[in-house]
């Protein structure tokens, strides 16, 4: 049976019953808000949409991280509306960007944590897609704009029957209690910050929620968890890097559940991880913003390779499929997921990459672009996006395979390996995040000079303090590729250690 977002609402209504003294949030300035309150907040909401509601899709929210936020939230779905998480902070730019996807069919809800106000958005303001993409009424749980990290952001919507299935699954997997606390650090847009909030809030746990911000340093937020005793969280490997290196994670004795997920996450630093915070489960994720927060999962546990992590197998009631790929082994291809996880499709209809969903027999299915490989014992191992693939002197060169032996050295919390132009054809850059005198540059050198040979070698090294970062987290490529992108440190060619005979 299909799932509407008004029984994503009654779940929460039903703990907000069972349990109103409980604490629901913890706001960045301390604010205890119970459930009793949270769901007279929620019903106040409801009042103020449903006096615009005319057909409408969607609910676009842009007040500031706040109990009030989350109640825009729940009436959304109370109302029969998909939500669309917008950061409070958002650049004018990237905001009329979402809204101009989301058309002349949404109701805007912004403000403060204080108060908000509730209008129309404007079609005309915004423009107003010619052909809008239509979902089933109720159907639609939420809507999930890329970060842009490898291009133009994009948006799409998501089942509530998929959201449902996620919230069930990571239940049974992996499940939270009332006496659970989710710090909740990343941004508001990101669809892991939508699973957060419903699924502490549909099984009464309680989340602490912090300033949604731009990311820099995130050694704040893990003060603030240490200090409530969260036992939850979620951290992009390249800030789990740094927050492993601020030493914090060894005073987190309340962390019991770790996720990690949106880049791929090295051996070298989950080992790292564990041996800080042995009491804690790391469970490495995998899941495009076109599929419902994480298609596939697997629990970390020693003996940790050296290289990637797998992504591991499906969550239920999802299908994996692989495409064969030129170049690659029969065990290898392109990653197909198929489910009710997978969403309705890309708001904009002429969005040029829209032809990577489709139906098939076990219903939605999207093509990823990601590269993957099938492990004897069943679990995949990420290789890269299809698009990343280039070739450099006739090589076919694995971008990913060169951020790999990056990432493994002391001190490094982020690598980025560029394809670019130059004099003589395409070349490699590589670009490191390292904080502070943590980085030994003749360590980094040697290593890649000993793992790496010809095309692949980087021409050049680049070390900044900090790499640019999409609202939730990862590290944002596009923005790397800018020509005004400053240097920072730049560093002599890498150059590679000669073969003998």
């Amino acid at each position: 049976m299909t799932e509407h977002t008004g029984a994503l609402y009654e779940r929460f209504r039903a703990v907000a019953a069972s349990a109103p003294e409980r604490t629901a949030v913890i706001g960045g300035d301390g604010e205890r808000v119970t459930y009793r309150e949270l769901a007279g907040l929620a019903d106040a909401a409801t009042r103020s949409l449903s006096t615009l509601v005319n057909g409408e899709d969607t609910v676009a929210v842009e007040v500031e991280r706040s109990p009030r936020h989350l109640a825009a939230m729940l009436a959304s779905w109370r109302l029969g509306l998909a939500y669309v998480p917008v950061r409070h902070h958002e650049t004018a730019a990237r905001r009329g960007h979402v809204l101009r996807q989301l058309g002349g069919r949404a109701l805007l809800v912004s403000g403060d944590a204080r108060a908000a106000t509730v209008c129309r958005v404007d079609p005309r303001e915004h423009g107003e897609l010619t052909e809008p993409l239509r979902w089933p009424t109720g159907q639609a749980a939420y809507v999930v704009v890329t970060s842009g990290s490898t291009g133009t952001p994009k948006g799409t919507a998501l089942s509530a029957e998929g959201f449902a299935n996620r919230i069930d699954w990571s239940q049974r997997a992996y499940p939270l209690g009332g006496d659970d606390i989710l710090l909740q650090h990343t941004a508001v847009s990101f669809d892991f910050a939508v699973w957060e909030t419903a699924a502490a809030l549909m099984h009464g746990a309680t989340l602490l929620l912090t300033a949604d911000e731009q990311y820099s340093d995130p050694e704040e937020a893990v003060l603030a968890a240490v200090r409530h005793r969260a036992t939850v969280a979620h951290f992009a490997p390249s800030v789990l890097s740094l927050v492993e290196m601020t030493g914090l994670l060894a005073d987190w004795a309340s962390l019991r559940l770790l996720y990690s997920g949106g880049e791929q996450l090295q051996g070298t630093l989950a080992g790292r991880v564990l041996r800080q915070a042995p009491h804690t489960l790391l469970v490495n994720q995998y899941g495009p913003a076109e599929t419902c927060v994480d298609s596939t999962h697997h629990a970390c546990e020693p003996p940790l390779p050296e290289g990637p992590v797998p992504i591991g197998r499906a969550i239920d009631q999802t299908r994996l499929s692989l495409l064969p790929v030129d170049g690659l082994d029969p065990d290898a291809g392109e990653l197909v997921i198929s489910g009710p996880g997978v969403g309705f499709g890309y708001l904009d209809p002429a969005e040029p990459a829209g032809d990577r969903f489709g139906h098939g027999r076990h219903g939605r299915t999207f093509r990823t672009g990601d590269l993957v490989r099938r492990l004897p014992d069943g679990d995949l191992l990420f290789l890269g996006r299809r698009d990343d693939q280039v070739k450099v002197g006739g090589v076919r060169v694995e971008l990913g395979e060169i951020e790999t032996v990056a990432a493994a050295v002391p001190g490094v919390s982020a690598a980025v390996a560029l394809k670019t132009d130059g004099a003589d054809g395409p070349v490699i850059d590589l670009v490191v995040e390292s904080r502070g005198d943590s980085l030994d540059l003749r360590a980094l050198r040697a290593a890649l000079a000993d793992r790496l040979m010809g095309p692949v070698t980087p021409r050049r090294l680049r070390v900044v303090a900090s790499l640019p970062r999409t609202p939730g987290g990862k590290v944002d490529r596009s923005r790397l590729l800018e020509p005004d992108q400053p240097d920072s440190e730049q560093t002599p060619p890498v150059h590679a250690k000669k073969e003998t005979c």
